[in-house]
C-alpha cells in the first residue's frame, strides 16, 4: 500500500525558505480609480490550485475511497474550466464604490507577484490581470491534510441550505497569506480562517466518513500548483 503520509514531505523545511516574502510590503503606485467602476468590478478573490499529481490523488483516490463524484477537480474542469480543486485566501467584496477601495485591487499582489495592473486604452484606464505573465514562477507549497469537515452554506439559486463537504487542510503560507490580505484591509465571508478543499456542495446530511478513511489521509501532503488572483464583476 503506498504511503500518502510520504508524499515528498521531507521537502516541507526547504520550501518554506523559498518563501520568506510573505509579510513583505509591496511597493504601490497612487492610480487615477474614477473609471473603474464601469467594468464592474466588485471585489477580490485569490486562491491557490493544486498540481496535477496533488489533483489526481484527490480525484482518483480520495473522492473514490468517499464514493462520491466530486464538484471540482479533473472532470469538472472539463464541463466548467476554472473548477479546479483549489483553498480560498482571499474573498473580498468591496462595500462602497469608493476610489480607496477600489485601490486595494489594484495595488494587493499575490506573494508571487500576481495581481491587477492598469493600462491606459483610448476611452481610459484599463484594468488587466497580471496571471498569465510568463515571468512569474509557478508556486511548489506544502499543504498538509489535517481531516474532513462540513459547512452549511445557502445555494444562491435556490437559496436553500446545502451541506458542504471539504477537505480541511493546515498551511504557514496559507495562514501568513491570509493575515497578509487582512493588514492589507481585506476583509474575508468568515472571522476565523478555515483553510480547506471543496470536494462537494452538497452531500446528505446522513452522509459520514469512515474513521479508516480519515486515518488513511491524516497527514498526507498535497503541493499547490500556483496562487492566482481574479477580480469579483456584477455577476458574483
Amino acid at each position: 500500500m503506498q504511503n500518502f503520509k510520504s508524499h515528498n514531505s521531507n521537502n516541507l523545511k526547504n520550501n518554506s525558505k523559498k518563501y520568506n516574502q510573505y509579510n513583505q510590503v509591496f511597493d504601490n503606485t497612487e492610480l487615477d480609480y474614477s473609471d473603474i467602476q464601469r467594468y464592474g468590478i466588485k471585489g477580490v478573490y485569490s486562491a491557490v490550485d493544486y498540481h496535477p499529481q496533488s489533483s489526481k490523488l484527490i480525484h482518483d483516490l480520495i473522492c473514490k475511497d468517499l464514493k462520491i463524484v466530486p464538484d471540482n477537480g479533473l472532470d469538472a474542469e472539463q464541463k466548467e474550466p476554472g473548477c479546479k480543486f483549489h483553498t480560498t485566501i482571499l474573498y473580498h467584496q468591496f462595500k462602497s464604490e469608493s476610489p480607496k477601495e477600489k485601490e486595494r485591487l489594484v495595488n494587493y499582489k499575490t506573494a508571487s507577484g500576481r495581481g491587477m495592473s492598469q493600462e491606459t486604452g483610448s476611452s481610459g484606464p484599463q484594468y488587466t490581470l497580471d496571471n498569465k505573465r510568463l515571468n512569474i514562477p509557478k508556486m511548489k507549497i506544502p499543504i498538509k491534510i489535517i481531516g474532513f469537515g462540513y459547512f452549511d452554506i445557502q445555494n444562491k439559486k435556490t437559496g436553500k441550505k446545502e451541506r458542504n463537504l471539504h477537505i480541511r487542510v493546515k498551511s504557514n503560507f496559507l495562514e501568513k497569506e491570509w493575515i497578509r490580505a487582512k493588514r492589507f484591509g481585506f476583509t474575508h465571508s468568515y472571522s476565523k480562517y478555515n483553510p480547506h478543499i471543496t470536494l462537494k456542495n452538497n452531500v446528505p446530511e446522513d452522509f459520514k466518513i469512515s474513521p479508516e478513511i480519515v486515518k488513511k489521509y491524516v497527514g498526507t501532503i498535497l503541493y499547490t500548483n500556483d496562487q492566482y488572483i481574479n477580480q469579483l464583476n456584477t455577476n458574483h
